[in-house]
């Protein structure tokens, strides 16, 4: 006659192979974390290259000229949706690059446009409508112009391989010298200021910018620079 064997897991046992799935664990969630954060920047590169599209269509149609700011306002209100912060409300029919990334004759005021979400953070797109911004901070030499009805030309920038046109929230924090939230490092670990930038030739390309750095060695927020 057989017999059955009920044998069963000791708590020995069980601690042991919860111990080694612990282990497992930690080793695989930080790769995987890494893993997930690599995506989310491709991603976001992507939507910055359409945004580069939108901008040298933009450019072509204009006589080479960016878009001015509706409002003297260090927001983005080139490009995105309505936002909920003072001086990012303006509609998205309003915003003048969204016509070259959405399909529809009539773009709604209520519309989202996800190529301005970046995936890795959701609060610069639901505050401000965007989570790019166009390098208009008033501080540095850049595409901005008083009064806010004019606009830069293509041809003002000395080096359009390294002036950034477009770049990330954290990114602005980060040349101004201000202090960095967890938050702002998107794409890296913490303490890490590395961020996608949008430059003038159209190139985009996951950049370090250092704190109160308006330039360096393969950069410039500065267009005479």
């Amino acid at each position: 006659m057989n017999r059955v064997n009920n044998k069963k897991f000791t708590l020995i046992e069980l601690l042991v192979v919860m111990a080694i799935l612990g282990i497992l664990l930690s080793i695989l969630l930080p790769s995987l974390k890494k893993s997930r954060m690599a995506t989310q920047r491709v991603v976001c590169m992507s939507n910055m290259k359409q945004i580069g599209v939108a901008l040298t269509m933009y450019l072509k149609d204009n006589n080479q000229h960016y878009p001015p700011q509706d409002e003297y306002s260090s927001y983005s209100n080139w490009f995105g949706k309505k936002g909920v912060a003072a001086g990012a409300t303006r509609v998205p029919s309003l915003r003048p690059l969204n016509s070259y990334v959405v399909s529809d004759s009539v773009i709604p005021d209520d519309a989202e446009i996800k190529v301005a979400e970046c995936p890795s953070e959701w609060r610069s797109y639901n505050w401000f409508g965007s989570a790019y911004r166009p390098n208009i901070r008033e501080t540095i030499n850049n595409l901005h112009i008083i009064p806010v009805t004019e606009s830069r030309s293509l041809f003002e920038i000395k080096s359009p391989t390294k002036f950034v046109v477009f770049t990330e929230w954290g990114s602005f924090k980060s040349v101004a010298g201000l202090p960095l939230a967890d938050f702002h490092y998107i794409h890296d670990i913490v303490g890490k200021p590395r961020w996608n930038q949008l430059f003038a030739d159209g190139n985009v390309k996951f950049t370090t910018v250092p704190s109160g750095a308006i330039s360096g060695e393969d950069y410039t927020f500065d267009r005479a620079h």
